[in-house]
């Protein structure tokens, strides 16, 4: 430029010398470098304007944009000069250079980067194009730039390899700051090694000529075609050939892939192919193309497009479909959009599903479009397949979309399916591997595919497989080709070493190699799997050869980690009959080597797993045969082939191999599996040398528990022994003959399900082949495990019965040991059936009969040490842990029958103690279990006095008791009286558990402490019964020899209360297990601290606050157990214990508070007084603000009143001021004020009220005398101060309740009480006389001086005063006179005289309360014999006179004091005359007092002061008054205390003053009439001072008033409304027949033969009856004159003269039947004599009367009537009929009959009475007994009329047909039917009356049973086991009911069934009551399974019926919800 500058004059500028300059410059425009562009302009510029004379304005323009700097600000400058240079082309482009200029600079401007440049530079180019000579410029150049293949490759630097190293993944062992100073490192050493080279490197690269090629030249030509679609598509020729260069490559993809990578680094392109951006750009270009038709090569691009189609990449998809579309294939448009949508991630789903479709009615596809669009559409598909997801997402997240894709190409048919298959396989589509059977070796080292596209494709082929599956059978050999290419390239290339060119790393490539080998096994084994018919034997030599026999050796070592590919293929194989055989054809060592895998120690379980369930499971199903094979159509003797092929040459391996696993320790599923492939081995084995070891193992394996084998796999060990004991001689081998016995035997114990016990059955059979005697004992197995034929799963009932009937009877007799050992353990498995009741009896009879088999052996003999010794009673001790209460039951039963008949056995001899011999039923084992639990608690108690003594064994104890008795506490039902058992219970294990050696008292320790965190529903009884096993150990740890050391004050056991409910427990005077197995202090202190401390005290921290409540008692059991340490111990480790404890009391929750005290109050009861001080100072320090004071005062008192029975006296004195406080505190401080507040509100208890009072109560009653100022002088100090009148109520309330703690206080009684009292009034005088001489001192002159800041009269606090002083003198004397009434011995002039003067001081004083307290206390020791008393009694009445004149009312307290002091001193002073004035005083006193009689609240004192005047005779016309007032008081006040008083005055002065015949007149008439005082209580006072005067009066006036009171009481009998005025009167009637003389006995007596023969008047007829029952009770044998004439109106009353019961008169037959009743009392040998048969007769008619008390009344006298007769008969028994009585009166055998039918109908009815009903039970027993000896047979006659009814009404259910049968059945069969049909029949409500009649139907049952004996029941025994049976099954449901009365009856009811039944049980035998139960069972079922086809039949037959019948259920439900919840309701409200 310079040059051309410089010369331009000189220089010639013509066109001919410039143009090769000129050309050279052009082509610089379109170069990279912007300077080179820049400088070119610049000389053009000077060569243009030399040349041409003139500036040429498009090089000004270029220039100005060559110059301008390529700046976001400059942007719109510049497209505004590239569009001026565009538009200016056209006058340019006549020039001949000029024309090349402008397109050139266009193209230079896009290598800029600058984007907004490349847009405004397209737009230039496309506006040159429209001028011809531009447009063949741009095309030119454009086609130049897509040919070019020039690239930039700039020399590599250090900081490439730096960032690649960078970039490159780190492993985890990997350091990336380690790899980057290593890096470093290397390249600083390299550089200075080779420095020359360096040098070389650096100069070469600064030395570079410009770059004119640029990377993105290819990308720019394509964008600015893009622009100008049309000149591309003019110019094809130069276009396609580009397209089709790529795009028919054969790794086009791969290429591009490549280029894509390094696309964001364009400087370092290395590779000339098109990068994916170009590849899309190209497209696109096409896509733009109008009429693709005229293209160059049309048809080849089509199928270049076409191709592209199944690109990977999606936008290639898209562009190449694009493309496409411009073709207008009217096959193809339609569906433009589905195709698109296919494409589209977002619609890929929905649009496969909608759009393919196969059948041509639901496809979218037109028939005749199908051809052109299938290639199209399945492409797209494949692309689809192989797409790249996202980074992450890997093969997997690929799985989904392959899935959805070859599911959608399922619905084509074979055609479309073929050509996708062709396409998926691409260029091994047409591969043919083999050529005449042989492997082609050059098609595979031509190598078709790279490693990638071949992994590609096998996992293609996997997931093709894996959905399509059968459908590509047709191409099942073009498949099969490509995957052995594959799986046979990547086997030759592990095997060799070598890799493929180098295309990547080798170890890359041998990952890649090892890829494809997997994944290609796998899609073997699908093709094997799915086309097992397929022709596989050409290619089976190839596959083994190539495949499986170079990897055979190494096999068990390459699958020990995982399953390879090989074991799936064989494990298809072994799945059928077609493939089986290749498992041994061409390789005959390949299952040995298969079985070699099972014995690699290091092999996975997995793997192992596969070989035994996969191959060889699937080998020996197929060598069963039992499966067809589907494939084949057949399985004849191809299982035969299996067997003897595969199976029989490999068998001794496979036993081996599996032996060899077994004899390891293999896991569980191992352990099965190898178990099940012996087992199923067995049948295939005719002799092997393994059978020995196999029966080892086996025995072994069996013996194991069953966490180490399950029981599955010990059903099939017993399967391998079935097999395996015929091949091997087991005489030879005796041990193992033995424990083969043995471990089979013990199995009948183990094995539940019915398939075990059935083979176990068959083995013990195949042994006893070789042991004869044991051949009967296997029948007998078999039979004890037998099932029904007929029923699924159901025992076989006979079989079983016959065979428990035959070893109970006979076999137990003749059975050597070896045959007992399997019954043994076959009767330990039955006994715990809890569902069949038969079965589980005959086994523990079975067990009872091995017990006695026993007896007569010697405790050291082989039945004791073989059987009972370690099979039998360990056996027993677990059965104590058994569930069912049932199944205990028996257990219990064998242990008492074992103590019993091994009585010398010293394991069991220590329990002989628990049987009582002469009284089974009193045995510890009958009760302990008894329905009854009264029972069971007494069977406790037993328990626990015998282990006191010490005669129960600790093992016995640990192994049997406790498990027993536990369940009552674990399993308890929730009611009343199991709570009272679980307790019981819990005081029981605490005595148990000192009897227990020390190491297993520690393991129920341990155990119970888990219970905590284990049971947490029971967390409450747990933590009851750990205290109670842990007080078990301190009471043994203080009888041990060990010292403890306890500290002060905690060496007193506190565990011997009996609080809370528990066992008082006497100090023992033996030594127990327990204190002599402990060990030493401190091992002991050590295993507390170290194992039995921490669970608990981890419990207590626990910081939960819902559970808290729960878990704090448990700090009691802790305390216990810190008494146990030494003492620096227990001062360490309580402290923590208490703080925690204490600051519980900090929730807010009231159940921890509440819980919390309580466990403290126990803490402070165990530690003592001396831990007291050290608690509260806890307490204050947790308890210190706001609520917390309130509860800080609460728990105190808590604490308190628990202790205060504990401590003694002076125990807390040194803590007396720290309690003081806090009572101050609470009562006056700010919690007290709180309290007080109205507005101050809050829901916690504490808050609510105040327990300090209580507190100082409590405190007052354990303080010493000596300390009681302590507790007096912080009040009297409170006294001093200004108080309102709250504060002194506070402090009289404070004060009394000090007085009433004193008086409890046991020191009391002491007379230093006294003297304490005279100290403090003595010192409240002197504190007052100190008071006043100080103000009298105080000199008058001074005080006008001194300012009263108090301020004027009245200004200071209202209320406030200092004169309380006195109130310290009132609880003096108030606890004086407390004292003195508590104790009389200190009443004596010695101990009050000195009191005397202060008395009379305080009855002067100027304080009311005081005057009072003193009156009281006068009042009091008023009888002292005191001189001054008696000086100045009359002073005394005086004053108080005096007083009472003073008071306004005579209810003030001063005055009724003062009235009490004048009554005693008249009362009890009679020494002290009474003057005129005294009598003035009473005058005064009665007219005063008069009105108080009525008033309640002065009554006592009024009445007594009344009675000390009548005392004193005082006759004074007052007193007359008074007496008529008190009469009429007596009468008509309201209240009973006011009537009691004046009845007692007015019969003192009746008594006590002379009664004139006038005045008792006028009493008496008073008295009478008031008889008939309208209201009932001024009737009973009157009738109660009637009493009084016939029961005190003398004889002689006795009479007189008996003459004129009997009549009126006679019509207070029968008229009076009131229950007690009748009973009264009745009372007072027998009083006057017992008073009266002859001749009124005999005017009473006349009486009452009139009224008795008024037959007319039932009235006078009634209370005949009621005064002759009256008289006979009272006069007894006086009356026998009266008897015939009142026996003869009792007959005639009965028999009645009206007909119909119902109308009868009942209260007349109901006194008639009581005075009948008091004549069988006074006169039997009248009433019972034959002339008294009709009287009877009438009784018994009475039974049937509507009314219930006449019922009761006739049942009663029934009663009497049986009594006489079995008092007579009771020597010569009641089986005669007739029975005759005492006098000779019969009993036939009709009126029996007629009596019991009578009976039951009583019984019968629902609503029965308690009192009817068990009358009636009591006289049915009597027929009963009759009945059971005399053999009387039911007769439906004349004398059982009226029975038919209920006949139809008894269930049609017979259960004897004998013994029901019509007239055969005998009266106590009838009478069991009947009690049966009661007890079975439905109760109408679930109100607990319902039940009466079922109680006491089975108490008669009860009684019965009882009493007959069993040849009598024998023939009932069914119809009463059946209702029982019923009563007691648990899958019959209690009736629900909200009666809480109805619910305990009906459990009551259940009880005594089983009583019942337990009974019958004993006394028919377990034999004979075994057998009955099974046919009631047997009967039960049979009914229930008629009745459930009856319903289904009525269901089919009548469904309306089933619908009315479903209808009244549903209604009967709601009724009972609505019944229920009525109930509810009621409960929550409260009613």
């Amino acid at each position: 430029m310079g040059y051309i500058t410089a010369l331009s004059e000189h220089l010639d500028f013509s066109m001919v010398k410039v143009a090769p300059l000129v050309g050279a410059l052009v082509e610089n425009l379109k170069g990279a470098s912007r300077e080179l562009r820049s400088q070119s302009l610049r000389i053009l510029d000077t060569i243009y304007t030399n040349g041409q004379h003139r500036r040429s304005e498009t090089l000004a323009t270029a220039l100005l944009i060559a110059e301008t700097p390529l700046e976001l600000n400059n942007a719109r400058i510049i497209s505004m000069r590239v569009r001026k240079l565009a538009s200016s082309y056209e006058s340019a482009a006549s020039d001949l250079w000029l024309k090349r200029v402008v397109p050139y600079f266009c193209f230079g401007l896009l290598t800029e980067q600058f984007t907004q440049l490349w847009h405004d530079s397209c737009d230039a180019l496309a506006v040159i194009s429209q001028i011809k000579e531009g447009e063949e410029i741009v095309a030119g150049v454009a086609f130049e730039w897509l040919q070019d293949l020039e690239v930039v490759n700039d020399s590599p630097s250090h900081s490439a390899e730096f960032h690649k190293s960078k970039t490159n993944s780190l492993t985890r062992f990997e350091c990336s700051n380690l790899n980057e100073v290593q890096l470093l490192a290397r390249q600083s050493i390299g550089q200075i090694a080779d420095a020359h080279e360096t040098l070389r490197v650096e100069f070469v690269r600064d030395s570079n000529s410009v770059p004119l090629s640029s990377p993105m030249k290819r990308s720019q030509a394509l964008r600015v075609l893009s622009n100008i679609p049309k000149v591309a598509e003019k110019n094809s020729r130069q276009l396609v050939p580009i397209l089709l260069d790529w795009a028919t490559s054969r790794d086009h993809e791969a290429a591009s892939a490549t280029i894509s990578e390094a696309a964001s680094n364009p400087r370092n392109i290395t590779n000339p192919r098109w990068c994916r951006k170009d590849q899309k750009g190209l497209l696109g270009l096409f896509a733009q193309f109008v009429n693709p038709t005229v293209l160059y090569k049309s048809t080849e691009v089509f199928r270049a497009l076409l191709a592209l189609l199944s690109n990977s990449d999606v936008d290639i998809q898209r562009s190449a479909l694009k493309a496409l579309f411009t073709w207008n294939s009217p096959s193809i448009l339609p569906y433009k959009e589905n195709l698109l949508n296919i494409l589209d991630d977002a619609r890929f789903r929905e649009e496969i599903s909608i759009f393919i479709h196969v059948d041509e009615e639901d496809s979218m596809m037109q028939q005749n479009h199908r051809q052109e669009l299938m290639p199209i559409l399945l492409r797209l598909l494949y692309g689809k397949i192989v797409a790249k997801g996202a980074l992450t997402s890997g093969r997997s997240g690929q799985k989904p979309k392959r899935k959805a894709v070859l599911e959608a190409l399922a619905r084509f048919g074979p055609q479309e399916l073929d050509e996708f298959t062709r396409i998926a396989l691409g260029p091994l589509s047409k591969l043919q591997l083999f050529e005449s059977g042989k492997l082609q070796d050059d098609i595979l080292a031509a190598g078709p595919l790279s490693l990638r596209k071949q992994l590609g494709l096998v996992n293609m082929l996997e997931d093709m497989l894996e959905t399509l599956g059968t459908r590509l059978h047709p191409f099942i050999t073009s498949l099969l080709h490509p995957l052995l290419y594959c799986i046979t390239g990547a086997s030759r290339g592990l095997l060799s070493g070598k890799g493929r060119p180098a295309e990547e790393s080798e170890s890359v490539q041998v990952s890649l190699l090892k890829a494809i080998r997997q994944v290609g096994c796998k899609c073997l084994s699908f093709l094997f799997s799915c086309f097992p018919d397929f022709e596989w034997r050409p290619y089976m030599p190839t596959i083994f050869r190539e495949i499986i026999d170079p990897r055979l050796e190494r096999l068990s070592i390459e699958t020990a980690q995982s399953v390879s590919g090989l074991l799936q293929l064989f494990s298809i194989w072994s799945t059928s009959y077609n493939t089986a055989c290749f498992l041994v054809r061409y390789n005959k060592e390949l299952l040995k080597k298969v079985s070699e895998c099972l014995a690699v120690p290091s092999a996975k379980d997995e793997v192992k797993l596969f070989i035994l369930d996969k191959i060889l499971k699937r080998i020996l199903e197929l060598a069963v045969g039992t499966d067809y094979d589907e494939d084949s159509g057949h399985h004849g003797q191809a299982h035969v082939s299996v067997t003897s092929e595969i199976l029989q040459p490999n068998l001794d391996s496979f036993l081996v191999r599996v032996g060899g696993l077994l004899r390891g320790s293999p896991t569980k599923d191992l352990l099965g599996a190898g178990v099940q492939v012996i087992s199923q081995l067995g049948p295939f084995i005719t002799r092997t040398s393994e059978a020995k070891n196999l029966v080892d193992i086996s025995i072994f394996l069996l013996d194991q528990p069953s966490q180490r084998v399950s029981p599955k796999t010990k059903s099939e060990l017993l399967r391998i022994l079935q097999h395996f004991l015929p091949l091997y001689d087991i005489h030879s081998d005796q041990d193992l003959q033995s424990k083969v016995l043995r471990t089979v035997s013990s199995l009948f114990g183990y094995f539940k399900d019915r398939n075990s016990r059935e083979v176990l059955s068959q083995v013990l059979t195949v042994y006893a082949q070789t042991q004869p005697e044991l051949l009967q004992v296997a029948k007998l197995c078999i039979k004890l495990n037998a099932f029904s034929p007929r029923r699924l799963d159901e025992p076989d009932f006979d079989q079983r019965r016959e065979a428990f009937n035959f070893i109970n009877e006979d076999g137990y007799k003749t059975f050597s040991i070896t045959q007992w050992r399997p019954i043994l353990y076959n009767a330990l498995f039955y006994i715990k059936d809890n569902e069949e009741l038969a079965i589980r009896m005959d086994a523990s009879e079975t067990l009872r009969r091995l017990i006695e088999s026993s007896e007569g052996h010697s405790t050291e003999s082989d039945f004791i040490k073989e059987l009972i010794s370690p099979i039998l009673l360990p056996s027993l001790r677990k059965g104590m842990h058994e569930s069912s209460e049932l199944v205990r039951k028996e257990y219990t039963d064998v242990v008492a029958h074992l103590v019993k008949h091994q009585p010398n056995w010293t394991e069991v001899s220590n329990m002989r103690s628990l049987l009582v011999e002469d009284h089974e039923e009193a045995t510890f084992f009958e009760n302990i279990l008894h329905v009854q639990q009264p029972c069971r608690m007494r069977a406790l108690r037993q328990l626990a006095k015998n282990v006191q003594k010490g005669l129960i064994q600790s093992n016995n104890i640990s192994h049997l008791f406790i498990p027993l008795i536990e369940h009552f506490i674990f399993n308890k039902a929730e009611d009343e009286i199991s709570n009272n058992l679980a307790a019981e219970t819990i005081n029981t294990i605490g005595i148990l558990a000192e009897e227990l050696e020390w190491q297993q008292f520690r393991a129920i320790l341990r155990r119970y402490s888990s219970y905590m965190n284990t049971k947490p529903d029971l967390e409450k009884t747990v933590i009851k019964l750990l205290s109670s096993v842990i007080g078990g150990l301190g009471r043994a740890a203080e009888t041990s020899q060990t010292s403890f050391g306890l500290p002060n004050g905690t060496t007193e056991s506190t565990d011997n209360l009996s609080a809370q409910g528990q066992i008082l427990v006497e100090a023992p005077s033996r030594r127990s297990t327990l204190a002599l197995t402990i060990p030493k202090q401190d091992k002991l202190a050590e295993d507390l601290v170290k194992n039995l401390l921490p669970p608990l005290m981890g419990y207590l921290h626990n910081k939960d606050e819902s559970t808290v409540s729960l878990r704090v008692p448990v700090a009691v059991s802790i305390v216990k157990l810190l008494k146990l340490l030494p003492s620096d111990q227990l001062c360490k480790h309580l402290p923590p214990v208490l703080t925690d404890v204490c600051h519980i009391l900090r929730s807010k929750s009231q159940d921890a508070r509440d819980m919390t005290r309580k466990t403290l109050a126990e803490i402070a009861a165990l530690t003592g007084p001396s831990c007291f001080g050290f608690m509260l100072r806890e307490l204050k320090g947790s308890l210190e603000r706001g609520y917390q004071l309130h509860v800080l005062s609460f728990t105190v008192h808590s604490i308190l009143v628990s202790t205060a029975s504990i401590f003694k006296p002076g125990d807390i004195d040194y803590c007396l001021p720290q309690i003081v406080s806090i009572i101050r505190n609470d009562i006056f401080g700010d919690t007290g004020e709180e309290k007080d507040a109205e507005d101050y509100i809050s829901k916690a208890k504490e808050v609510k009220s105040s327990k300090s009072y209580d507190s100082m109560e409590l405190v007052a009653r354990t303080a010493a005398l000596s300390h009681l100022g302590s507790l007096v002088n912080p009040i009297s100090e409170l006294l001093q101060e200004k108080l309102t009148i709250k504060l002194m109520q506070k402090i009289d309330e404070l004060l009394r309740r000090v007085m009433v703690g004193i008086l409890r206080n046991d020191a009391v009684q002491d007379h230093r009480i006294l003297k304490f009292c005279h100290e403090i009034i003595k010192a409240i005088y002197e504190t007052k006389t100190i008071t006043l001489g100080d103000q009298n001192k105080e000199e008058r002159p001074t005080q006008r001086f001194l300012i009263d800041i108090k301020g004027a009269k009245g200004a200071g606090v209202h209320g406030g005063t200092t004169s309380y002083d006195y109130k310290m003198v009132q609880f003096a004397l108030n606890l004086l006179r407390s004292v003195l009434q508590k104790h009389d011995h200190l009443k004596t002039s010695y101990y009050l005289t000195d009191f005397m003067p202060i008395i009379g001081n305080a009855m002067l004083s100027t304080h009311e309360d005081v005057q009072i307290s003193a009156l009281r206390l006068l009042t009091t020791i008023i009888k002292v014999p005191i001189p001054e008393i008696a000086k100045s009694a009359k002073v005394y009445i005086a004053e108080s006179v005096k007083m009472i004149k003073g008071c306004s009312s005579t209810n003030t307290e001063i005055a009724q004091a003062a009235l009490k002091l004048i009554s005693a001193i008249l009362r009890e002073r009679l020494d002290v005359n009474t003057s005129a004035a005294d009598i003035n005083h009473i005058k005064y006193l009665l007219k005063r007092l008069k009105p108080d009689l009525s008033e309640p609240d002065r009554q006592g004192v009024t009445f007594n002061f009344l009675r000390a005047i009548i005392t004193r005779k005082v006759n004074i016309p007052e007193i007359y008054e008074v007496i008529d007032t008190v009469a009429e008081i007596m009468v008509t006040n309201y209240s009973r205390g006011a009537r009691d008083l004046a009845r007692g005055a007015y019969f003192q002065f009746f008594m006590e003053y002379e009664q004139t015949q006038h005045r008792l007149s006028k009493q008496l008439g008073f008295l009478v009439q008031n008889l008939e005082y309208p209201y009932q209580e001024g009737r009973q006072s009157v009738l109660e001072a009637l009493h009084l005067l016939l029961t005190k009066v003398p004889d002689a006036m006795t009479q007189e008033i008996l003459g004129t009171v009997f009549i009126p009481l006679v019509m207070v009998l029968v008229n009076d409304e009131s229950v007690s005025c009748r009973e009264m009167a009745t009372a007072l009637l027998k009083e006057a027949f017992q008073r009266a003389d002859g001749d009124r006995t005999q005017t009473f007596l006349s009486l009452l033969r009139t009224w008795l023969g008024k037959d007319e008047q039932s009235m006078l007829t009634r209370v005949a009856l009621q005064c002759y029952s009256i008289y006979y009770e009272i006069r007894g044998s006086k009356g026998r004159k009266e008897l015939p004439s009142v026996q003869t109106h009792l007959l005639r009353i009965m028999q009645g003269s009206i007909p119909g019961a119902e109308s009868r008169d009942w209260e007349i037959l109901y006194f008639a039947l009581q005075l009948t009743a008091s004549l069988c009392q006074h006169y039997p040998s009248k009433m019972m004599a034959p002339s008294s048969a009709m009287l009877w007769e009438a009784v018994v008619t009475c039974v049937s009367f509507p009314h219930a008390w006449v019922k009761v009344a006739a049942a009663r006298l029934i009663g009497l009537y049986f009594a006489d007769f079995a008092r007579t008969n009771a020597e010569s028994g009641l089986q005669s009929v007739p029975l005759e009585g005492s006098e000779g009166l019969q009993l036939n055998e009709d009126e029996m009959l007629r009596l019991t039918s009578t009976s039951l109908r009583v019984l019968r009815v629902p609503g029965v009475s308690e009192e009817l009903a068990t009358h009636t039970v009591r006289n049915l027993v009597f027929l009963g007994r009759c009945f059971g000896v005399n053999g009387l047979r039911w007769q439906k006659s004349g004398t059982a009329e009226g029975m038919d009814e209920f006949d139809e009404e008894i269930e049609e259910e017979v259960v004897d047909e004998v013994a029901s049968a019509g007239r055969h059945k005998s009266a106590l069969t009838y009478l069991f039917e009947r009690l049966s049909a009661i007890l079975r029949r439905e109760s109408i409500t679930t109100r607990a009356p319902s039940l009466v009649s079922k109680t006491a139907s089975l108490q008669l049952l009860s009684t019965l049973c009882n009493n007959l004996p069993p040849s009598s029941l024998l023939d009932s025994l069914q119809t009463i086991l059946l209702p029982l049976h019923n009563l007691t099954d648990p899958s019959i449901p209690s009736p629900y009911s909200t009666d809480e009365a109805f619910v305990t009856t009906y459990k009551a009811l259940v009880s005594a069934s089983h009583e019942i039944m337990e009974l019958i049980k004993k006394k028919l035998g377990p034999s004979e009551y075994t057998s009955q139960m099974s046919r009631v069972r047997k009967g039960v079922k049979e009914r229930r399974e008629g009745r459930r086809i009856k319903r289904r039949i009525e269901a089919v037959a009548t469904p309306e019926k089933l619908g009315r019948e479903k209808k009244r259920k549903g209604e009967k439900k709601r009724e009972k919800r609505k019944e229920r919840s009525g109930e509810e309701r009621s409960r929550r409200r409260g009613w």
